[in-house]
């Protein structure tokens, strides 16, 4: 059985019983749980980087443990003092998506229910604060210890995510105590659900290999530098697809951002309003003004008028290009559930009424897509969001500019397709000219950009 244990002081290989321990610093922004069949991860994980890289790592390293864990592999999230309910921190996360709150004033008293954790707990457990269900959840969350005079709270539990376990208790960890906690954690682990740490291997199967089984770990170890490499271009494509989830400030932080990297046009950020930011022309004049939303719903036409009013108080013209980018359903885990739900119809009309276009950050990825595809340039990019009003609809290889309901009588309304034009084609690019400057149909581009 493969263990690997993640914000742990010490570093190293070594075995506990029959099983291999891997202790592993946390170097980077991203972690890989590789092949393991239990992840142990310290609650207060700290990822490197500044705050934007280190919100996006625990976001995708959230729903890294609940996609693998769905798939069978095991985990054990391990609290000390600090609290472990800080969103920023996977625990935090984890804990909002069963609906889990902490109170830091637990009981005194303890009572033991899962009699393999005992002897751990009575070890390495603390007392700091306590774990309470919100009303209506129904996860299957099931307690191992808690106050004896509140059965409805509880200092470690475990969750059934999928087909695999999430364990979730104290270790009040001290110097020198990470081995015997660490052997004493998986003994309480393998006794209470036998099948997530049985015997698989032991030091004398591993003196011996066979003709067949040396030559495909030679042949691993030759691909390992490709793999490595192959992870780190995908780590990239990671990056690209935050904007699908972010909300916030981090949303705000990021979007400009985005943009820069990876479309080529310059940015500026405004210091009125945090959502607020600009796409420059050439010459290094504000082209657009700006805003990112992130909805857990779908765009109104109260966030549009926000715009609007953010372009009236800067006094400019009622058909100054305005764009606003709203990570729909931020909190979506599929994409249907994500993409298909389509910018109302009186929202569309709404945003061609007051000169704004609005895209999804899901429009947004898909249009980078057709980017790399080479299926339209960057140059006709540009021309859409200053010229077009109305929503940007990206679908495969096709954009669309939605301004209102096509008309009735066209077949069933399910079946009737939103008007609009087809813009942006890179064979055939459509060049609108501006109410502005000329200048402005021309991006300023990022430096570095080709």
């Amino acid at each position: 059985m493969q263990v690997v244990a993640f914000g742990f002081d010490e570093s190293g290989e070594g075995s506990v019983g029959d099983h291999r321990l891997t202790r592993r610093a946390v170097k980077g922004p991203t972690i890989s749980f590789g092949s393991a069949d239990l992840v142990i991860l310290r609650a207060r994980l700290v990822l490197s980087g500044n705050s934007l890289e280190h919100y996006n790592a625990t976001e995708l390293l959230t729903r890294s443990v609940l996609a693998d864990c769905q798939r069978g592999k095991q985990f054990c999230l391990v609290y000390d003092r600090d609290e472990p309910g800080d969103a920023s921190f996977v625990a935090g996360r984890l804990l909002q998506h069963w609906g889990v709150t902490t109170e830091s004033h637990a009981a005194s008293l303890a009572v033991v229910y899962a009699s393999e954790f005992s002897a751990y707990l009575q070890q390495f457990g603390i007392q700091s604060f306590t774990f309470m269900r919100k009303q209506g959840r129904t996860d299957p969350l099931h307690r191992l210890a808690g106050p004896t005079d509140s059965p409805e709270k509880s200092s470690a539990f475990v969750v059934q995510h999928g087909e695999g376990l999430i364990y979730v208790v104290p270790g009040n960890v001290v110097t020198g105590s990470e081995s015997t906690l660490l052997h004493a954690l998986l003994e309480g682990i393998a006794a209470h659900s036998p099948s997530v740490l049985r015997p698989t291997t032991a030091p004398i199967a591993e003196r011996f290999a066979f003709t067949e089984e040396r030559k495909l770990r030679e042949d691993r170890k030759s691909k390992q530098t490709e793999l490595e490499t192959l992870d780190a271009n995908l780590t990239t494509y990671q990056a690209r697809k935050d904007i699908l989830f972010l909300r916030h400030n981090p949303l705000a932080d990021r979007i400009p951002e985005w943009i820069s990297e990876y479309l080529g046009f310059e940015t500026r950020r405004t210091e009125e309003y945090k959502e607020d930011f600009w796409l420059l022309d050439a010459s290094g004049k504000n082209a657009v003004i700006c805003e990112a939303k992130g909805l857990t719903q779908n765009v109104k036409r109260q966030h549009i008028r926000q715009l609007v009013l953010h372009r009236d108080v800067r006094e400019l013209a009622d058909d100054f290009p305005a764009l606003l980018v709203a990570n729909t359903f931020a909190d979506a885990e599929t994409l249907q559930e994500k993409g298909s739900q389509r910018i109302g119809t009186l929202e569309c009309s709404n945003a061609v009424k007051e000169h704004v276009l609005v895209v999804r950050s899901l429009d947004l990825v898909r249009l980078l897509d057709q980017v790399d595809r080479g299926l339209i340039s960057t140059e006709d990019v540009w021309n859409m969001l200053i010229t077009e009003t109305g929503w940007l609809k990206v679908e495969g290889t096709s954009r669309r500019v939605v301004k209102r309901r096509g008309r009735r009588g066209f077949g069933p309304p399910h079946l009737q397709e939103a008007s609009g034009s087809i813009v942006g084609s890179s064979k055939n690019p459509k060049v609108m000219p501006s109410a502005h400057s000329p200048e402005r149909l021309t991006p300023c581009p990022t430096s570095g950009n080709s």
